[in-house]
């Protein structure tokens, strides 16, 4: 009888082991589920649906950064959309499709850097700044009124990713 009983403690450790792991995943993923924050969803279906050419977005922008979620336009060309900064400075991003014949040297730019996107080509010219960014399927063109500064324009556009 001794062992019967040994036998039913460790059959009750395994199952409460088992539903407290179970609990621990099932919190893990309401957390992550809860917390992600779904960049696609921020572009409208009809503008994701109609665009022939992959679109970026920054899921978290730099501290400061608004999108302007009623800022949306497109043709079959381009997507256009904006963001504030402070509710001051205003950040308008295209994109349309890739072309062979661009040539980042026309941008004149000031500074050329990496982005998960690709090379970005930025142009300062007081008081705008102007990015170029070339994908091998997008080509994206970040502009920002004054008040953004370069430093702060390379941490934008780094934060754009592949919807």
């Amino acid at each position: 009888m001794g062992v019967g009983i040994l036998q039913r403690k460790r059959h009750s450790v395994v199952i409460a082991t088992a539903g407290a792991l179970v609990l621990i995943v099932l919190a893990a993923a309401a957390i992550l589920w809860i917390s992600h924050d779904d960049a696609a969803l921020q572009i409208p279906s009809n503008i994701r649906s109609s665009a022939h050419f992959p679109l970026y977005i920054s899921a978290h922008p730099p501290q400061g950064f608004t999108l302007d979620k009623q800022s949306f336009s497109s043709t079959s060309q381009v997507v256009i959309f904006s963001y504030s900064y402070n509710r001051t400075a205003k950040v308008v991003v295209s994109i349309q499709a890739s072309q062979k014949d661009i040539d980042p040297d026309r941008f004149n730019p000031t500074a050329t850097f990496n982005t998960p996107i690709g090379m970005a080509y930025l142009a300062a010219v007081s008081p705008r700044v102007s990015v170029a960014i070339i994908s091998s399927q997008s080509f994206v063109l970040v502009n920002a009124e004054s008040g953004i500064s370069t430093d702060l324009m390379r941490q934008f556009v780094s934060s754009l990713q592949k919807m």
